[in-house]
């Protein structure tokens, strides 16, 4: 069961596809090291989006009772910014090792960095 989730939503934002962060990494005051356990509770502090992983089990939970679409934006140290767009994403269960399935790639993520499902089958 999902827990702890902020969702910001602006409601001066038009856009209709609101996206939840599941990762978000700006500093280095969370260690990213963790145990398996760890990764599919979760942790750090989601409710200041900056340093968290939301945990395998939650993304297991929302990307198999909802059509979800994962989007990767990758900013490096000189402010440029790349993105990527999965028009299907789901992550299977713990017995499955959270696996990811994804397909239907858009963006400007160089070929050899496009993450392909067949690579994790």
């Amino acid at each position: 069961m999902i827990s702890n989730i902020f969702c910001p939503i602006s409601r001066y934002n038009h856009e209709h596809n609101q996206w939840l962060i599941i990762q978000n990494r700006q500093t280095n005051h969370i260690n990213f090291n963790r145990t398996w356990l760890e990764y599919r509770r979760g942790f750090g502090n989601i409710l200041n989006q900056t340093d968290f992983w939301l945990g395998n089990e939650n993304l297991y939970w929302l990307t198999n009772n909802y059509q979800c679409r994962l989007k990767i934006e990758l900013t490096d140290w000189y402010n440029e910014t790349r993105l990527a767009i999965y028009e299907l994403f789901r992550i299977s269960n713990q017995h499955d090792d959270y696996r990811i399935q994804i397909d239907g790639y858009n963006g400007n993520i160089e070929e050899s960095n496009k993450i392909d499902s067949k690579l994790f089958k």
